[in-house]
């Protein structure tokens, strides 16, 4: 069994590093052959972040990993994990004028919150896999993409991603699962070009504009069902067309995607039981809450209310 290595990422010092940017230099330095060295990296956001972020543009190494056995964990402590929607004083990855992109094969994001204002928010590109676990990711420019597959293959479950004009992308060639997780953006929610293979249960994509783009764009896998959106595109024969975003979401246009405990759409127990599922199984919501059987559809688990509304002036503005 692969032996755990823990670096620490503080803000004040207090932990190995104080960004991931400095955490992943280290990883490089140290272990630059995870195989070899059978290890498994986790970079942890710990301490108090209040009044903080970590702003540094992280540049993911080249190293050699293992899907399975050895790989790159980025997480945070059970302090610095979000409720489901931003919280800023926890820990977050916030950039003003770049994006993360994941070069690095097999790395997991796992509880992050990451807030970009650029062309992207979060690009897979390293030609392997990057798992995007229980985060929250937002796209603060109007202009921006916020989750792109580039290459290679995301693995998305429990998350929510909105802003910007494409919440979630898999571009041609592409592949990749998304699972119970919650999408909405401008214009195309969630995409699947071309030539891309993308497998999708349990997921509410929103358009803002139905009419003119599709909250669910492209050909999605032929196991693609138990869906959600606000037009007919939802991918499926047991999806649900047309939902209303009025009334259905605590706090749609902040990001808060938590269905609403009053919602008669189907979205309370439309989903179907992933906990089993053979090939991306899905047993916990974004805010670690088990779903139920059968499970709502989206990121959240119907009647689990968030534990914070903290959310700062700068981001509470959602413009496209």
């Amino acid at each position: 069994m692969a032996t755990e290595v823990i670096y620490t990422i503080d803000r004040t010092g207090a932990g190995d590093y104080t960004t991931l940017n400095a955490a992943l230099a280290g990883v490089q330095s140290n272990y630059p052959n995870l195989v070899s060295s059978d290890v498994v990296i986790y970079l942890r956001y710990i301490g108090d972040w209040t009044g903080g972020n970590d702003t540094t543009t992280p540049s993911f190494p080249s190293l050699t990993t293992n899907y399975d056995t050895n790989y790159v964990q980025i997480e945070t402590d059970s302090a610095n994990r979000h409720a489901g929607v931003l919280d800023f004083d926890k820990a977050a990855i916030v950039l003003a004028s770049s994006y993360v992109t994941v070069s690095t094969t097999d790395v997991r994001l796992v509880g992050l919150q990451i807030s970009s204002n650029s062309f992207f928010g979060v690009w897979g590109f390293s030609g392997g896999a990057l798992t995007i676990d229980q985060c929250v990711i937002y796209q603060a420019s109007s202009s921006g993409n916020n989750i792109i597959c580039g290459s290679g293959s995301i693995f998305m479950k429990g998350t929510v991603a909105y802003g910007g004009r494409y919440a979630v992308t898999y571009d041609t060639g592409t592949d990749g699962y998304i699972e119970s997780s919650s999408a909405y953006s401008d214009r195309r929610a969630v995409t699947a070009v071309a030539s891309s293979v993308v497998i999708a249960k349990n997921v509410i994509a929103i358009t803002e504009n139905p009419g003119s783009f599709n909250a669910w764009d492209g050909t999605f896998d032929s196991e693609s069902d138990y869906n959600a959106g606000n037009d007919s595109t939802a991918p499926g024969a047991n999806s649900i067309d047309s939902i209303s975003t009025t009334g259905t979401f605590l706090d749609r246009l902040n990001g808060d995607l938590h269905i609403s405990p009053s919602d008669t759409q189907g979205l309370i127990g439309g989903g179907i039981d992933l906990s089993n599922d053979p090939s991306f199984p899905v047993t916990t919501d974004i805010n670690g809450n088990p779903f139920l059987n059968p499970p709502s559809i989206g990121a959240h688990e119907a009647g689990v209310a968030p534990t914070t509304t903290d959310y700062k002036a700068i981001f509470m503005a959602f413009n496209f």
